[in-house]
């Protein structure tokens, strides 16, 4: 990380887009011409534990060196104006929420060949995550996995999002939900009566992405809809006394996504276990990427 302002090597150019503490910017290197994808992160109003929650995640996506994820190539701390300017590794055309309402706006939904590679795609991004042996003992949790923090290219490559919410913890454990709350739509049901979660956290984040590709809706809201006036949580446990199927895509996805979103943390597959080739589960995400267009 260096302590100094961006515009001593890269001019920016504009804008790209905008959100709460986070902005995405369009910059231009002095010397090569180059363009990049910048993230601004800004830190004025953070408290002192937040503001060590966010070098800490900053730090991780400095670290990771993953090729089915999003990561920083280089940040420069600008002190005077409260925020760090974030270079991206990968460039992208639009991020996956994008995509959604794109094919919705045709009349069509997204062909689940394309689901398999989104899913296999993010999944191994989260196997790199979560294996200690990556992080010297430690997990990362990423935190924020949704379709509008997962990026598409031209090429319809896939990569899952940087984040400024992940957190990593030493492996076997948990870790306490710090001071930064991620958007709780995508935020999974035991946050809601512990103040520890597991990697299991992202397993379930990115089976409600996949729920919201595949039919346009959020999960949080479908649960919500399906049973007025119950309790969230006793909700979300009678719908899943049912199988999930989704009009328009197999029974192989839908299972695979129905494991994802088990109320119970402990019963959700990590991110190994789908894509590994062992066991008799027919219903494993490996039995599958025959699905998988593209390039995985």
């Amino acid at each position: 990380m260096r302590s100094c302002s961006i515009e001593d090597e890269y001019t920016v150019v504009r804008e790209l887009s905008s959100s709460l503490h986070l902005k995405t910017h369009l910059v231009r290197c002095k010397d090569t011409q180059e363009t990049r994808k910048c993230r601004a992160i800004e830190y004025l109003y953070h408290t002192k534990s937040a503001r060590i929650d966010l070098d800490e995640a900053i730090y991780d996506m400095l670290r990771v060196r993953c090729p089915y994820m999003i990561h920083y190539t280089d940040v420069y701390n600008e002190e005077g104006s409260k925020r760090y300017m974030a270079l991206l590794s990968y460039d992208y055309k639009c991020t996956l929420e994008d995509y959604l309402h794109e094919q919705r706006a045709k009349g069509e939904t997204i062909p689940e060949p394309m689901l398999w590679n989104i899913l296999v795609r993010a999944v191994k991004a989260l196997r790199y995550l979560h294996d200690p042996a990556q992080h010297g003992g430690r997990v990362i949790v990423h935190r924020d996995v949704r379709p509008g923090n997962m990026y598409m290219t031209d090429d319809s490559v896939v990569y899952l999002g940087d984040s400024i919410f992940c957190s990593s913890y030493t492996y076997p454990g948990s870790h306490v939900v710090g001071s930064a709350l991620t958007n709780m739509a995508y935020a999974p049901p035991e946050i809601m009566t512990s103040d520890a979660y597991t990697t299991a956290y992202d397993i379930w984040s990115l089976g409600c992405s996949l729920y919201e590709l595949a039919t346009g809706a959020k999960y949080s809201e479908v649960i919500k809809a399906a049973f007025p006036g119950v309790n969230y949580l006793h909700a979300l446990e009678r719908l899943q006394a049912q199988p999930l199927a989704i009009s328009g895509y197999s029974e192989s996805l839908c299972a695979n996504l129905q494991r994802m979103l088990h109320i119970d943390p402990a019963e959700r597959p990590t991110a190994a276990s789908l894509l590994s080739l062992n066991g008799s589960n027919t219903s494993s995400l490996a039995s599958s990427l025959l699905h998988c267009s593209g390039s995985c």
